[in-house]
């Protein structure tokens, strides 16, 4: 495995984490509001050629999902559009959320949701990192 580093390394091994996702495949972040939501911006970025369905969900909260989008001259955001994050193919968990899992980890975890169960309005990280 190449030692990658920077931005660039960032999205590189995001993009590779999810390449063998279908077009159409549902992409769901969450992290904390306003310091994980550049980041979600910059990860989507690296994926907009895909073909992905790609929705927010800030501080774990599933009913304030809002969807991710490509927005003329500006890039990809996260936009006031509500969304539906139930049944997602990846869940990708950011910084702190990801850190109450495992503090030693990376600051990104990605659990196939396959493996985890949304029963309730907050996803627990600790609880989709024991079943992953």
């Amino acid at each position: 495995m190449d030692k990658k580093t920077g931005i660039v390394g960032l999205t590189g091994s995001f993009r590779e984490a999810v390449a063998d996702l279908p077009e159409g495949s549902r992409v769901v972040f969450t992290g904390s509001a306003a310091v994980c939501t550049p980041f979600i911006e910059l990860l989507s970025y690296s994926i907009r050629d895909k073909g992905f369905e790609m929705v927010f969900i800030p501080n774990a909260v599933s009913s304030e999902a809002r969807k991710i989008k490509k927005q003329k001259n500006i890039g990809m955001s996260v936009v006031d559009e509500a969304a539906d994050p139930k049944d997602p193919d990846v869940v990708v968990v950011m910084g702190g959320l990801a850190m109450l899992a495992r503090p030693i980890y990376a600051n990104i975890l990605i659990i196939r949701a396959k493996l985890v169960a949304m029963r309730s309005n907050v996803v627990d990280p600790g609880k989709a990192n024991e079943s992953a």
